[in-house]
């Protein structure tokens, strides 16, 4: 059995913080969007039952994990694994 390199270590600890940083961002995004999506219910409704013009919000802004916040997320984890 061979143990891993530190730089097979970075890598799998890089990929780990990606996936953790992105699984935040897609959970934020999918809010936003249901939220969104609620609203535009509301005023749909409201456009209906009072025959006025009511002005649909912007859909949301879909975020993606920036290089910062994975390196970021990494140092975290990196902390954990060497000092427990």
């Amino acid at each position: 059995m061979s143990s891993k390199t530190p730089y097979e270590i970075r890598a799998e600890i890089l990929t780990l913080a990606q996936g953790i940083v992105s699984e935040r961002h897609y959970v934020q995004n999918d809010k936003r969007q249901r939220d969104w999506e609620k609203e535009c219910e509301t005023i749909s409704f409201l456009m209906h039952t009072t025959n006025s013009e009511i002005g649909f919000p912007k859909s949301p802004e879909v975020t993606t994990a920036s290089v910062d916040e994975v390196i970021n997320a990494a140092k975290q984890l990196n902390e954990f694994v060497t000092n427990g």
